[in-house]
């Protein structure tokens, strides 16, 4: 199908997964604030024609230089003046000069609401929370009780330096306007995305789309743009065309970044969905790699992901990338991820006050665990498990703390209110699982006295998950070697 449902979600578009907490203090990564000069917010959307949940925030670069947005935090303050942060941009997140950045609930960025119709107020923080960037407040920008209509939204017009008004049609990662669309005559029908490729063999930066004219007559493409959604749910137009693009009746049309004609990477491993988009902002053709191909499923530097039969048929992952050119079977890989022999092993409880680690098998079979380990801080292996060492399905393993050596468990400490990261690895050293207790100082800086969640007070508690093994982390009563209870308060990072 070439429309997938991602555009019930994309037309939809969204940071970054990190827990938002209503009404508390945020956990502010120690990232020194930067120059945010011409950074400011331009739209903000409360829900979308076809999906009230669909709200998102449009971010604006004014300058002429590339922007670091590290650390930097949406904050939301609602009817009620109740604030929370709705998210924290991560390591890596910039927005190009004259460029547009997405946040959107959708692509799982934040879990709060947007209202479209009730009083809110939309704030860019610095990284150390002491400046406000840019503040968008509903009740003085545009008027008491004004509301935008699903589909709409608050926009500045013009882009970025305008004041703020009411619009009826919403311009996701484009240039704002309160005119009504003008319907575009051209025949899109026929135009495909073929092939999605993250990057060559002799080149990881070679990456590149391949377009495909399915019609009868050369297809201008002026205007036409390519969104890429990254796997954290930031959401950016990396290219609209220019004029006098074109591609032939059944021929073929490649975009790369090496030749200028891409902003941004595509990731060969990551999650990602790149669409491609009318100049009005219509949905053409997109592809989504979790919902295409499966989740994981990445394809190797030479393949990509393509069309299989060529133009007409579904995503696959191809060993061997054909730009330009038709897509052929002969090239997939019939299996580009063989699944992990640890499928299901899980950090299940942390215990602090009784020093214990315990470990979950969720497979259906016994689980050989020879070698898998446990790491401390990001820098001490403080468990390797012994030859021979299983876990009968459906069952635990408890490892207790202080041991002497790995035969009687794990060779350190464990702290049940400073700040901690366990990471449970395979034998090469791959994470499979990871708990953290941040500090709420510092964030994820380890081994300090305010760890965010305390498993002393007022009882003695573990960190445990409920389910086991798949669940959400909770402050929960012990239960070392048998299944979690629910807790009291969840544990986020």
């Amino acid at each position: 199908m070439k429309i997938a449902n991602w555009f019930m979600a994309l037309t939809a578009v969204a940071m970054l997964g990190v827990g938002c907490k209503t009404d508390k203090e945020p956990v502010i990564p120690p990232v020194s604030d930067g120059d945010y000069t011409g950074v400011v917010l331009n739209e903000i959307c409360g829900g979308a024609a076809d999906n009230k949940d669909d709200d998102w925030v449009e971010i604006y670069n004014m300058s002429d230089v590339t922007v670091d947005l590290t650390g930097v935090q949406l904050m939301k303050i609602d009817e009620d003046n109740l604030s929370e942060i709705l998210c924290t941009l991560l390591t890596g997140t910039q927005i190009a000069p004259r460029g547009y950045l997405v946040v959107s609930k959708q692509s799982g960025a934040f879990s709060a609401g947007i209202s479209n119709s009730k009083k809110v107020s939309i704030v860019l923080i610095t990284p150390s929370g002491e400046n406000e960037i840019d503040r968008f407040d509903r009740d003085a920008a545009v008027g008491e009780g004004q509301s935008h209509e699903l589909g709409g939204s608050y926009a500045r017009i013009p882009d970025g330096t305008g004041a703020w008004t009411i619009v009826a049609r919403s311009t996701q990662g484009a240039a704002n306007s309160n005119e009504a669309p003008q319907p575009d005559d051209t025949d899109y029908s026929g135009l495909v995305l073929n092939e999605v490729c993250g990057g060559a063999v002799d080149n990881d930066e070679d990456d590149w789309i391949e377009l495909y004219n399915n019609g009868t007559e050369t297809l201008d493409l002026a205007g036409v743009k390519i969104l890429k959604t990254d796997e954290e749910g930031v959401t950016e137009t990396i290219a609209t065309l220019p004029e006098g693009t074109t591609v032939e009746a059944g021929g073929y049309r490649v975009f790369g970044k090496l030749d200028g004609q891409l902003s941004k990477k595509i990731s060969n491993s990551k999650q990602v969905v790149i669409a491609v988009m009318t100049p009005a902002g219509e949905p053409i053709d997109a592809f989504d790699r979790d919902a295409e191909v499966g989740t994981d499923q990445g394809h190797e530097l030479g393949g990509s992901y393509a069309r299989i039969p060529d133009v007409t048929g579904g995503w696959a992952v191809v060993a061997q990338s054909t730009r330009g050119a038709a897509n052929t079977d002969a090239t997939v890989d019939p299996d580009p991820t063989p699944s992990s022999p640890y499928e299901g092993l899980a950090l299940n409880e942390l215990n602090g006050n009784d020093k214990f680690i315990e470990l979950y098998n969720g497979s259906a079979s016994d689980m050989d665990i020879s070698g898998v380990q446990l790491r401390k801080d990001d820098e001490e292996i403080i468990y390797v498990a012994p030859q021979g060492t299983t876990i009968p399905a459906g069952s635990f393993l408890s490892l207790a703390g202080n041991a002497e050596d790995y035969a009687d468990g794990f060779t350190s400490g464990l702290s049940a209110d400073k700040s901690v990261m366990i990471q449970l690895l395979d034998p090469e050293g791959v994470q499979l699982d990871v708990f953290k207790n941040l500090s709420a100082s510092q964030g994820e800086v380890w081994g300090e006295d305010d760890g965010l969640y305390n498993g002393k007070k007022p009882e003695k508690v573990s960190f445990g998950r409920f389910p086991d093994g798949v669940g959400d982390w909770y402050l929960t009563a012990p239960t070392s070697g048998a299944a979690n209870g629910e807790g009291t308060e969840k544990i986020e990072w």
